[in-house]
């Protein structure tokens, strides 16, 4: 508990930034969006080299593809999602304050400039996978362009907020010059439940009040399948690396 006491500041400023972003975007039109729009356009723009033309109220165009990439493109709930559990799950395992504010800055940081790489991957996706899969935008059939664009989009979040957690990790035992004791391949809960209460549980307890269990429903179902599916090959991959390991040894 004292460790907890002893990162005040810290817990005081996430807990201030998470829900101020939150608010903020809901109240934010395309042009105060800019901040993050921006540098994800002009890198999927730098990697990909297609043409994006900006549209006020709108947001960033390209005519060849039909993209609009959009408010509901900002990764605001990622980068909440992000910097919530970089500051929460590790901040308490700092030695003083300092050192703890200057890793909660450093985390803030991190994960601005960690979401728009991973909003970039998802834009690049979203505009090509659906190609390459031949599919045609229409509510018949099992894998509507929606559903598509959900499972695009919660695979690439979750990967990445997975990938965050273990490099997240590893720069603390270098700070810290300390491993985590054991040998367990089970990824830790932190990631898992920092997005299934951002995307499943705070949004069903808004749908529900509203009653549109229904839609959300579906939803729900597309996330957890999606999700359930990077579990089950992450540990596979975990628990055959750990055995490879200890068979050398």
């Amino acid at each position: 508990m004292q460790k907890f006491l002893k990162h005040w500041p810290s817990y005081l400023f996430v807990c201030m930034m998470v829900p101020g972003l939150r608010y903020y975007y809901g109240r934010s039109d395309c042009e105060g969006l800019l901040w993050i729009l921006t540098p994800v356009v002009r890198l999927v723009r730098f990697v990909s080299g297609m043409d994006f033309v900006y549209l006020a109220g709108c947001g960033y165009v390209n005519h060849r593809y039909r993209f609009v990439v959009a408010p509901s493109c900002a990764g605001i709930r990622f980068l909440t999602i992000a910097m919530g559990m970089l500051i929460f799950s590790f901040v308490h395992r700092m030695n003083s304050r300092k050192q703890g504010m200057v890793w909660t800055l450093s985390a803030s940081a991190a994960a601005y400039g960690y979401t728009v790489l991973v909003n970039s991957i998802r834009i690049l996706l979203s505009i090509h996978l659906p190609r390459v899969l031949g599919q045609v935008a229409g509510k018949e059939g099992r894998l509507t362009a929606e559903r598509l664009h959900t499972m695009i989009g919660t695979g690439v979040y979750f990967v990445s907020l997975l990938i965050l957690y273990g490099l997240a990790e590893h720069v603390l035992e270098k700070i810290l010059n300390r491993k985590k004791a054991g040998g367990t391949v089970i990824r830790p809960a932190a990631p898992v439940c920092w997005y299934a209460a951002a995307v499943l549980i705070l949004p069903f307890m808004k749908q529900a009040a509203a009653g549109n269990l229904s839609i959300t429903a579906g939803y729900a179902w597309t996330v957890l399948g999606v999700c359930s599916v990077i579990l089950i090959t992450e540990q596979l991959f975990l628990h055959l690396r750990y055995a490879l390991l200890h068979k050398r040894h």
